[in-house]
């Protein structure tokens, strides 16, 4: 938690200290350092690191949108619309009918 409330510079300052010269090059290279990350969830099919932080974060959403609908269904509160919007979610989250 404390370097999240570091400054910028006291980051640099830190990691010049230590000297961890990584990740002043990583923020120096920007998103060319990014692109030429690529990794494989399944052992086959690589993907970008920016694709699997967007995914985590869709899956992410899906999964508190469930858990909200999944609450008004068990306090009766639900609308058809979220009926059927919590089937739909829960395929999505789960990847099963």
């Amino acid at each position: 938690m404390a370097i999240a409330l570091e400054s910028p510079d006291e980051l640099a300052v830190r990691w010049h200290a230590m000297g961890d010269g990584f990740p002043l090059s990583v923020i120096a290279h920007g998103d060319r350092f990014c692109e030429g990350l690529t990794f494989s969830l399944d052992g086959e099919n690589t993907t970008a690191p920016a694709d699997a932080v967007i995914e985590g974060l869709r899956r992410k959403r899906a999964t508190e949108r469930l858990k909200y609908l999944d609450g008004r269904m068990k306090r009766q509160e639900a609308t058809p619309q979220e009926l059927e919007e919590f089937r739909r979610v829960a395929i999505e989250v789960k990847g099963r009918p």
